[in-house]
């Protein structure tokens, strides 16, 4: 992948990551919950931090506009009930 390439991703129900290769920085754009259950979004570096995720809640609810910024050692955490998504940009 390069610097501009369109980074995306969906997963099942539950909690998931995604954590780029050493190096590399993406910066996540939006985020998505399915079926009216609350998506929570936020970083992660191994150990859960509360504080540092949005609780998003509707129907295909959307976090818009979130402009999170992740690498190897600090990266995306997702979870719903459903399944959630993710979509950014390579920016390193």
């Amino acid at each position: 992948m390069a610097v501009g390439d369109v980074v995306n991703g969906v997963f099942g129900a539950g909690i998931s990551t995604f954590q780029p290769a050493a190096s590399v920085e993406v910066a996540i754009l939006s985020g998505f919950g399915v079926d009216s259950q609350n998506l929570d979004i936020g970083i992660d570096n191994g150990v859960i931090a509360p504080n540092n995720r949005s609780t998003q809640s509707g129907q295909m609810s959307t976090a818009n506009n979130v402009k999170i910024m992740i690498n190897n050692s600090v990266y995306l955490y997702l979870n719903n009930a459903t399944a959630s998504g993710y979509s950014g940009i390579q920016i390193k």
